[in-house]
């Protein structure tokens, strides 16, 4: 008996195998490949770059960090979502070890915090207590499950020459894969995390349906909670805490309509203990001098306006109009979520069935996905040129349909009963379709993100990304790069200035493997992650001319009213070819 008692179930060993699985991922996906003297990146180097930026910034100055992009006289303070940085930043400091290190196995974390919520909202919040580990594990398989992108992906390759370097460019305000997001931005994920938590800690508290309800002390310890676990998420991602605070604000009106005054007034405190705990971050996104920041699109946060097309749809003349475009927005969303198309639908075919018998945790699905997609179909964000707002608020739906589904899809394997009818057979053909083409959508994803520049090296890519150096000498670049940042690492101390030129297509790279302060690491000197636009023009000028026309400027002169320590210069580089020059 105690040998039994001591003995590991199944569903646990799969679990453990999965989330070593998802490790050895994100090790293979993230670090640099090398060979001989050529070295390969990961295409997530293309925002991975701007997070070790912000990484090294904390390690540099302590919370809250200094915009490492733009420095025009001082370090203005990071108007930027920076606590997943911040936190990132004590193992790195404690352990002494690169900051890269320190944001890849952060995707683990994350990873693993994603999917010990799904279990914990099986189980108390739907209330799943028959065969939950075997859902739970349904649930785990359904995270490498996305839509059907690599139709569109195919396509694209095969009609246009258009290989992409993550398969979600497809769309222009894309819903990425779970992989993909944690890969790419795992702080968003875990502000996802948060939110759950902090919305199934309020749940838990509430009247039951026996009309019950926890002890004063045991609320008002949910009710702290929950207000942390919400204020964390605002500092891990605006765009998701955004979407999910319109539910929080809208849902507790419910309660008044039950006349549960209690339950109501539990959220109200809730929010106002969230504004109070963020109220010192909330002041740093509010600093001045953003105002008409080059890429953004408004003045303001967020505006409204249906979600931009994919090219193949925008060519045929679906843009032109908005019933046109809003039915094409509907094929997107079929491609965009696939199998979990066909989860809604039998969730909605079955929850309107059986109406009557409606449960809170049902309402509150529904309610919460149709606030989701109103806010990603209809509002856009306006502070940079990407839509982050729909790009990240999407995964709050996504969570919606990856527990409807687990459930489903338990059912569905485990209960064929109208296998026999044509039409059972039909909906059995979809699911299997559906499955396939979405975990092999995500295999391909994974795939590519890895290979691509390699790809790109060996002049298998038909256009060329322009924010990697240019084949045939992209390994061989990348490799020089890194060498002359680790000599640098070695040389300066930590707060020097270090300035490469900005007004190239490929400056990603430089970013990357830089550990300093930037006087101007865009071409738009980054003031939108803070500090003032205003400044920016004298100094890309004066930058524009070091680098990219070549003339005997007073280096020592320019450098020390730019406050740079050290300049970095390329083969590339005009300068760098005129023997004239500095």
């Amino acid at each position: 008996t105690n040998d039994a008692s001591m003995r590991m179930r199944t569903t646990t060993k799969i679990a453990l195998l999965l989330a070593a699985l998802w490790s050895l991922i994100v090790i293979a996906s993230l670090v640099d490949l090398q060979f001989g003297h050529k070295l390969y990146v990961s295409a997530t180097m293309y925002d991975q770059a701007v997070r070790v930026a912000f990484l090294s910034s904390a390690l540099r100055s302590g919370p809250p960090p200094v915009n490492p992009f733009s420095y025009l006289g001082f370090g203005p303070t990071a108007r930027y979502y920076y606590y997943w940085y911040v936190g990132c930043s004590y193992p790195a400091r404690l352990a002494h070890i690169d900051p890269r290190y320190a944001l890849d196995a952060s995707s683990v974390w994350a990873g693993f915090s994603l999917a010990a919520l799904i279990p914990l909202y099986l189980k108390d919040f739907f209330g799943v207590t028959r065969d939950l580990r075997r859902k739970s594990i349904v649930g785990f398989f359904l995270l490498s499950v996305t839509g059907l992108d690599l139709i569109p992906t195919m396509y694209l390759a095969l009609h246009s020459k258009v290989v992409h370097a993550d398969m979600e460019w497809w769309d222009p305000t894309q819903i990425a894969t779970w992989p993909d997001s944690l890969l790419w931005v795992p702080h968003h994920v875990a502000s996802i995390v948060a939110c759950f938590i902090g919305l199934l800690a309020l749940w838990s508290v509430q009247k039951n349906k026996d009309g019950e309800t926890a002890s004063l002390p045991v609320r008002s310890v949910a009710c702290i909670f929950a207000a942390l676990a919400f204020a964390a998420a605002a500092g891990l991602s605006v765009y998701v805490t955004f979407t999910f605070a319109i539910f929080l604000v809208l849902w507790p009106f419910r309660f008044l309509y039950k006349r549960s005054f209690s339950d109501f007034f539990l959220y109200l405190i809730t929010g106002i203990l969230t504004y109070v705990l963020s109220k010192p971050y909330l002041k740093d996104l509010h600093s001045p001098g953003a105002v008409g920041a080059p890429g953004a699109v408004g003045g303001g946060f967020s505006a409204f306006g249906l979600r931009t097309l994919p090219h193949i749809f925008a060519v045929r003349g679906f843009a032109h109009s908005f019933f046109p475009a809003l039915l094409a927005v509907l094929v997107v969303y079929l491609l965009e979520f696939g199998f979990f198309v066909i989860v809604a639908y039998e969730r909605l075919k079955r929850d309107i069935r059986n109406w009557h018998s409606f449960s809170e945790a049902e309402i509150a699905c529904w309610f919460l996905a149709l606030v989701t997609m109103t806010s990603l179909t209809f509002v856009r964000s306006t502070v940079i040129g990407n839509n982050d707002l729909a790009f990240r608020s999407a995964m709050i739906v996504q969570f919606v349909l990856l527990l409807w589904g687990s459930i489903y899809l338990d059912d569905w394997i485990f209960s064929r009963s109208n296998s026999r009818k044509w039409t059972g057979r039909l909906l059995n053909g979809a699911v299997w379709t559906t499955l396939v083409l979405g975990f092999c959508g995500t295999t391909y994803g994974l795939v590519i993100l890895r290979t691509y520049a390699i790809l790109d090296d060996a002049g298998h890519i038909p256009h060329p990304a322009a924010w990697l150096p240019a084949p045939p000498h992209v390994g061989e670049y990348l490799f020089d790069i890194r060498q002359a940042y680790s000599y640098l690492d070695r040389t300066l101390p930590q707060h020097a200035i270090v300035q490469y030129n900005p007004m190239t297509d490929d400056y990603l790279p430089l970013l990357m493997y830089s550990r300093f302060q930037s006087v101007d690491a865009f071409p738009d000197c980054g003031t939108e992650f803070g500090g003032d636009v205003n400044l920016c023009a004298p100094v890309q000028t004066a930058l524009d001319n070091l680098f990219n026309k070549p003339g005997t400027y007073d280096i020592q002169n320019v450098c020390k009213q730019l406050f740079m320590d050290v300049l970095v210069a390329r083969k590339t580089d005009p300068a760098w070819n005129d023997p004239t020059s500095w």
